[in-house]
């Protein structure tokens, strides 16, 4: 078993030299990332919508462009925020509906249906609610890439004492072992990989921001990511005022 943890709590991942270079141009990054995403997913249906097909699929189509041209202008609004130096929005949201409703967004996206979501009910944490759901659907879509066919994404929401748990696990080939300690940085991905490198590291500035972490834990056939984040916000992260 490999664990790997991000630079959050004071783990060597990313060293403080490059910790200094972290700043609002990573913002911008972050933001690029989400439009670049939410527009190939767009042309894909677009692509699927000149095939032609059922009215069913059609409506279908119709919907995941829906969802992704929403994406859009979100991703759109965030860079106005970022531009005018806007703080989070913190406010206190049911992690286990918001898991759902992104693992919805992912599937219908990837026309994937193959991710679950299971919790005991009740787990409800302040969070900065659009810049979690980005750092969730990355999880989520880099599970859906990098599984195996036929196996199911499990998506878990816990509570546990004063924290939340929050676990993406997929069965697959797992992280290469020289890219373990790397994996949180940016422009880091796998061999063959369609990304930009930046899906992991986004998910761990989210993780940052809410005053928690994200872990690696890779055994041999199967993956997990799992952001733990106190259930209120630590003194030192952000505030909405």
């Amino acid at each position: 078993m490999s664990i790997v943890k991000n630079n959050v709590v004071g783990a060597p991942a990313i060293h403080q030299s490059e910790r200094a270079r972290l700043g609002r141009g990573d913002d911008l990054a972050i933001v690029a990332h989400e439009v670049r995403g939410a527009l190939l997913a767009a042309r894909t249906v677009v692509e699927r919508l000149q095939i032609g097909g059922t009215i069913i699929d059609l409506r279908d189509s119709l919907e995941r462009a829906r969802i992704d041209l929403e994406d859009i202008t979100l991703a759109a609004d965030r860079m106005l925020e970022w531009a005018a130096g806007s703080p989070p929005r913190f406010a206190a949201v049911d992690l286990e509906q918001l898991a759902g409703e992104v693992a919805h967004r992912c599937m219908l996206a990837a026309d994937d249906h193959r991710v679950r979501v299971s919790s005991p009910g009740g787990v409800t944490s302040i969070v900065d609610t659009r810049s979690f759901e980005v750092a969730l659907g990355n999880l989520i879509r880099n599970a859906l890439a990098y599984s195996d066919p036929g196996t199911w994404i499990d998506v878990s929401v816990a509570r546990w004492r004063h924290e939340v748990v929050v676990n993406v696990v997929n069965a697959g080939p797992g992280v290469p072992p020289e890219l373990r300690d790397a994996i949180f940085r940016p422009l880091v991905r796998r061999p063959g990989g369609r990304g930009r490198g930046l899906g992991l590291f986004i998910a761990a500035k989210v993780a940052e921001l809410h005053g928690g972490s994200i872990v690696l834990d890779d055994e041999l056939g199967r993956t997990s990511f799992r952001i733990t984040m106190p259930l209120a916000r630590r003194r030192g992260t952000p505030s909405a005022s």
